[in-house]
């Protein structure tokens, strides 16, 4: 069997922490902790990177001499300086919830109409597992009194947006193609592989 190389290892480890920070969409505190992992594993890389360099060349690794490097990785080396040196940044947590329009007000409606329900908060409790607690919707009844029944949204959707302390903060966000998390994580692993393929050249 072939012995893998230390990047190839990183890099694999940086793109299924994508995956899970795309599969934790639903827990603030997975979302959170997935985001931490993606942005080590970034660093990670480039420190594999100047070692295997070192060891071939006897030569010193320079990440700046890649051309690629975006606003976006830009924001990820500073949530991750962030992380491990300074305060947890803020995120904002949009969450969307899409109700049959018939169910949630008792009356016949054409197929496909939807009600959507937003909320959204910041999560300073870094620990949070869930949606804080809220309005808990009863089905209707044709006698227009609600029902005991809690009513189940058709799909739910989650969004998390970073949330400035500061002027520096609000800068470097605005700088950036987003303040979405997972559009950040996607731009930032394309211009990782491209960076890893810059390496191997």
């Amino acid at each position: 069997m072939e012995l893998l190389d230390d990047v190839t290892v990183v890099f694999s480890d940086l793109a299924a922490a994508k995956e899970n920070l795309d599969r934790a969409r639903g827990s603030p505190r997975e979302v959170r902790r997935n985001l931490s992992r993606y942005a080590e594993l970034s660093q990670r890389l480039t420190a594999v990177m100047r070692r295997q360099f070192s060891q071939r060349t006897g030569r010193k690794w320079e990440a700046s001499s890649f051309p690629g490097w975006t606003t976006d990785t830009r924001l990820l080396k500073y949530l991750r300086n962030q992380d491990q040196h300074g305060l947890q940044v803020l995120i904002s947590v949009e969450h969307h919830q899409y109700f049959s329009f018939s169910r949630f007000f008792g009356v016949a409606m054409a197929d496909g109409d939807e009600l959507i329900l937003t909320s959204s908060y910041v999560t300073d409790h870094q620990l949070l597992e869930h949606d804080p607690p809220g309005v808990l919707w009863s089905e209707a009844s044709s006698s227009g009194n609600g029902t005991t029944a809690p009513l189940v949204p058709l799909r739910a959707e989650w969004s998390y947006h970073l949330v400035a302390r500061d002027e520096t903060e609000r800068r470097l966000f605005a700088d950036a193609s987003s303040k979405d998390i997972h559009v950040v994580a996607t731009s930032t692993l394309t211009t990782l592989s491209e960076y890893t393929a810059f390496f191997r050249a």
